[in-house]
């Protein structure tokens, strides 16, 4: 995991590359009682199309996946089991 700390504000931002490309950024705010995310992909209304891996195919994607994949994302039985990665890094 890559640690950038800017000691101006005395924050870190923590990066990691998850193995299925996906790259997560976390700042914990330490004086902050509420929890927010942000999500950002290179896939939406505009965003498709793709080439996947080394294959010279284009891929296309039937518009509204992304908008279904979003809510799946925070689909769980527990909320608790939610954030669970995401504590880890608690301020």
């Amino acid at each position: 995991m890559q640690v950038i700390e800017n000691s101006k504000i005395k924050e870190k931002m923590y990066i990691e590359k998850l193995p299925n490309g996906l790259t997560i950024i976390m700042i914990p705010k330490r004086k902050i009682v509420k929890k927010y995310i942000t999500w950002g992909v290179n896939f939406g209304s505009i965003d498709n199309k793709f080439i996947i891996g080394d294959s010279k195919e284009v891929t296309n994607i039937p518009d509204g996946v992304a908008h279904y994949l979003e809510h799946k994302m925070f689909e769980q039985r527990s909320r608790n089991k939610r954030f669970r990665h995401f504590n880890k890094f608690r301020s």
